[in-house]
């Protein structure tokens, strides 16, 4: 997802008042997802799909990178 995507979706979601991760929490789980070569994630979301698709984004760089 192109970071447009995600302002618009972290947007829509502090105009209608729905919960979603922060940005430190982001930029945490993204690091983490890299610096361990995670490759498989099972994520509950609950939402609008933020957090899943700030995953899926990490993966996709291993998957660049490795």
């Amino acid at each position: 997802m192109n970071t447009t995507a995600f302002e618009s979706l972290r947007t829509y979601a502090h105009n209608h008042a729905v919960p979603i991760i922060s940005q430190n929490t982001e930029v945490f789980l993204k690091k983490y997802i890299i610096d361990h070569n995670i490759k498989h994630i099972v994520e509950i979301g609950s939402a609008i799909g933020y957090s899943t698709s700030v995953l899926i984004d990490a993966i996709k760089e291993n998957h660049h990178h490795g």
